[in-house]
């Protein structure tokens, strides 16, 4: 059995050797990865602004799901006033706003029993740890190695370097929970119980609670591409391989999120692929292809939205 230092030996000179290496494994003999397209007929600085486009147009989208009506955010405001008479020993006074924070509260969650978790805040990061096949399937051999000889916690550091995603975070405030905390503080503070009614009433104000969603970046990639391909067709169809170079970067990006495990392998890919290698031929015979880019971005568009969805149908 191989040591620790073994294993992680091992991952790096996968890593550092993986694009010139072209062995293949026993399942890879029925299944060759497919090879990066050599150019990218875009300039990275275009596909990053595209990239920060599409996300800033989430993110605009979800802000409009988040909290208005700023009542309730004034409101567990208040609260500091119930800590600062604490603070003066002020314990009857404390018992006095307390009740009356509470009461607001109840009022508020009555008329908008929606409203027990409310999003105050959405952002977005991106983290890129690979990007091509080679990569994927070299990690892939070695995670499985590490699993096999039980360092399962190697295996599992590795598995979180195989990511490559912009990740969508809603910061929301937790109403119901926090309006349960102060009736358990008005609790403690009838019980005579002042300091734990301070330390719990201190949690519950900075309580937030934070939910993501993850968007595979080789997915925005492949949209980005098969976008600038369609506008490049517009506008001049005889640009026959920057508009072919454009779908043949697509098409190894979402084989890329599909050897990631982004999505349901085989099923959800394949008419995608299809798609491309369909369109790809039109455009090379001058076939009119306007139909056919239009029905890719839609279909993308479908595939990604269902299984990657961001916005809530019922909120667009």
């Amino acid at each position: 059995m191989k040591s620790l230092k073994a294993i992680l030996l091992s991952v790096l000179i996968l890593l550092s050797a993986v694009s010139c290496n072209n062995g293949q494994t026993r399942e890879q003999k029925t299944a060759k990865a497919p090879q990066p397209v050599d150019t990218l007929m875009m300039s990275q600085d275009t596909v990053n602004v595209r990239l920060a486009d599409i996300m800033n147009g989430y993110v605009m989208l979800m802000r409009q799901q988040l909290l208005t009506d700023t009542t309730v955010l004034k409101t567990i405001a208040e609260t500091q006033y119930v800590i600062q008479d604490i603070e003066q020993n002020k314990v009857d006074q404390a018992k006095n706003d307390l009740q009356t924070l509470i009461g607001k509260l109840e009022v508020y969650l009555t008329k908008n029993p929606q409203a027990a978790l409310v999003p105050v805040d959405v952002s977005y990061r991106k983290i890129e740890t690979v990007n091509n096949i080679d990569t994927v399937r070299a990690l892939a051999k070695t995670i499985k190695k590490a699993v096999n000889d039980g360092y399962y916690q190697v295996a599992k550091d590795m598995i979180g370097m195989m990511t490559s995603e912009m990740i969508v975070s809603t910061a929301y405030v937790p109403v119901a929970a926090y309006l349960q905390g102060l009736k358990y503080a008005a609790a403690l503070l009838d019980d005579g119980k002042v300091d734990q009614a301070m330390v719990l009433m201190q949690q519950v104000l900075s309580s937030v609670v934070v939910t993501t969603v993850s968007i595979p970046l080789p997915v925005l990639k492949a949209q980005i591409y098969i976008d600038e391909a369609a506008r490049l067709y517009v506008a001049n169809h005889e640009d026959i391989d920057h508009i072919v170079n454009l779908l043949e970067n697509a098409d190894y990006q979402l084989r890329l999120a599909e050897e990631m495990g982004y999505g349901k392998r085989d099923r959800e890919y394949k008419a995608l692929y299809k798609a491309i290698k369909e369109l790809k031929r039109a455009v090379k015979a001058k076939e009119e292809s306007t139909d056919k880019f239009n029905a890719l971005k839609d279909e993308l568009s479908k595939f990604k939205n269902r299984l990657f969805p961001v916005v809530k149908k019922s909120q667009k």
